[in-house]
């Protein structure tokens, strides 16, 4: 398990749509928020040189990501948005994803 704690402020952040990539770019994970405060479900999709690995709805908002070149990917989340990140260490999730072969 990675957490990642972030000292800063409570503010109104957005977290827009957003699309990482590995270092070759051979493999990128889309992640789509169904809140623009990151507060609540996200639909994740791995995908390799353009071709879906595997799509799915998490119950968190990644706030950040790293893709690796082979498929692997581990991101972090606050279950309660990014301005909330300082004030409890309660509300975070992490994840490790692995891309099936």
């Amino acid at each position: 398990m990675v957490l990642l704690l972030v000292a800063s402020a409570p503010s109104a952040q957005f977290v827009q749509p957003w699309t990482y990539r590995s270092p070759s770019g051979a493999f990128e994970l889309s992640v789509d928020p169904s809140s623009r405060y990151g507060s609540g479900a996200a639909h994740c999709e791995m995908s390799r040189a353009g071709e879906r690995v595997w799509a799915r709805e998490v119950e968190f908002t990644f706030l950040d990501a790293l893709v690796n070149d082979d498929g692997s990917a581990a991101a972090y989340a606050c279950t309660t948005g990014p301005g909330a990140l300082a004030a409890s260490s309660s509300s975070h999730a992490s994840a490790r994803m692995e891309a099936s072969p």
